[in-house]
């Protein structure tokens, strides 16, 4: 989690909206990861998956947030490459919800702990 929160603060002080975007998506998959390694570590990977789709089974409560970064993805990768324009409500649209999403797994993990 610490690494998720570093991230949203650089997130925050990105000076584009593609940097604010495609950053605070960072932060996001950096929290899910943390939720994904706690509640399963030991789980064997045959292939590469999406952290979105493990944290829909690793914790089901999350999974609406899941199916919401999932569907960001492509756009944060067109992001980065700089294929796509984004704009400043698209930024500070991703930029409140991963706020969101990385205070709530925080709270969350803190409870578990």
């Amino acid at each position: 989690m610490l690494q998720a929160r570093k991230v949203l603060a650089r997130a925050e002080l990105g000076e584009t909206t593609h940097d604010r975007y495609a950053t605070g998506y960072l932060a996001a998959v950096r929290a899910a990861h943390a939720v994904v390694v706690l509640r399963e570590p030991d789980q064997p990977r045959s292939r590469p998956i999406s952290v979105w789709a493990l944290l829909g089974g690793a914790a089901p409560e999350l999974g609406d947030w899941a199916l919401l970064f999932d569907a960001c993805s492509e756009r944060r990768a067109a992001a980065e490459a700089g294929v796509v324009q984004v704009t400043r409500h698209e930024s500070d649209l991703m930029m409140t919800r991963a706020r969101e999403f990385v205070g709530l797994v925080g709270r969350s993990l803190t409870v578990v702990r």
